[in-house]
């Protein structure tokens, strides 16, 4: 039965699967390439170099650690929701999932490939699929409902930054906040109202069959309905432990917020103190919603651009770039090189446990 849950849910990466991850990843070096040279090509380097030799590296550590805080709170997230499963597993097991879920998410075009593999590494730790799925499933949507409640507050507390940007930065915001929130609403109907989702499911998957859209309907019904069964796991789990999701909300609340403080920790880092702890915050939080439902891997290009429109406000011309270069390699660009070291280092430990498995069974 669990392998079948396997196929179905397409987790096991193939190498087919194996050589897409690759492309992904050299197209995201190319993108991150192209970015750079883009933006600073009139830029001059000795120059930008010496802003951020001159930046606190008090602050700098602050935003240092933001990363490595992130990436804990998930582990420890993934860890609450396993103890009420029986589900016994350290936190550093969980730091990989949540340094695969990071990753896998960042190369991927909207974030979709973190949570299959991390459910293929929970298996990997003897995490039967039915409780990875529900894991996965309470994490993720927890964290795009703290997504559109943060986003919430930046429309609240700095709607000026919003609103007095480029046209294109409230566009793709609104987008973003409605694109989340119907999908923070579809994941929490399939766990509280399965029946109406399925049957709604099955006449679109009709309806995309019918234009040629979905080729193999019934094993398209398949994989939905099996899908639709472990949203509805989810919710009887959730039903059961209603202090799990407060639980969970929490750590993704902090989570967040860690991650977003970097933009702040920069402003502070070149000297500056005019605006809040909150304004900053919602920088970030601003830029995060405006490029998450966008097909761009890590939002790479378009959350830089966006973060110099948004600077332009908040900085003197010649900090800028400089600010932009630090908020987005401490807030994004250094927990995907911590997350990638993480997973290295698990794969060498899976590579060396089996071969030690392999041995003993010879």
């Amino acid at each position: 039965m669990e392998n079948n849950h396997k196929q179905n849910l397409n987790i096991v990466p193939n190498k087919r699967v194996k050589k897409r991850y690759i492309f992904l990843i050299l197209f995201m070096v190319l993108l991150i390439t192209v970015t750079f040279i883009v933006l600073l090509k009139d830029y001059d380097l000795e120059e930008l170099v010496e802003y951020i030799k001159n930046a606190d590296k008090k602050y700098l550590l602050m935003a240092m650690a933001m990363p490595i805080i992130f990436l804990s709170l998930q582990s420890l997230s993934t860890q609450s929701i396993q103890r009420r499963l029986d589900c016994k597993n350290g936190f550093y097991n969980n730091l990989n999932y949540a340094a695969v879920d990071f990753y896998f998410c960042s190369i991927t075009p909207c974030a979709t490939g973190g949570q299959p593999l991390a459910i293929y590494y929970m298996s990997k730790d003897d995490i039967p699929i039915s409780k990875s799925t529900i894991i996965t499933l309470l994490n993720t949507a927890t964290y795009k409902l703290v997504l559109i409640f943060l986003g919430i507050i930046a429309l609240i507390f700095s709607r000026n930054l919003i609103f007095g940007s480029k046209i294109i930065l409230p566009i793709l915001f609104f987008i973003g906040l409605v694109i989340n929130s119907g999908l923070c609403f579809l994941c929490f109907s399939g766990i509280y109202a399965h029946d109406i989702i399925f049957k709604l499911g099955c006449k679109i998957i009709n309806l995309l069959h019918r234009f040629k859209i979905v080729k193999d309907l019934e094993r398209t019904k398949a994989n939905f309905e099996f899908k639709i069964k472990e949203y509805a796991k989810g919710g009887e789990f959730i039903k059961k432990n209603p202090l799990v999701f407060a639980e969970v909300f929490g750590y993704n609340l902090i989570q967040r917020v860690a991650f977003f403080s970097v933009a702040y920790f920069i402003y502070r880092a070149f000297g500056y103190t005019e605006y809040s702890f909150i304004t900053l915050l919602c920088v970030q939080v601003i830029i995060s919603i405006a490029v998450d439902s966008l097909p761009i891997p890590g939002g790479i290009g378009m959350s830089e651009g966006l973060l110099l429109v948004i600077y332009n406000k908040i900085y003197e011309l010649s900090f800028i770039m400089p600010a932009m270069i630090l908020t987005r390699f401490f807030g994004f660009y250094l927990c995907l090189l911590i997350s990638g070291i993480l997973i290295i280092i698990n794969q060498i430990r899976l590579i060396i446990c089996r071969k030690i498995i392999k041995k003993e069974t010879v």
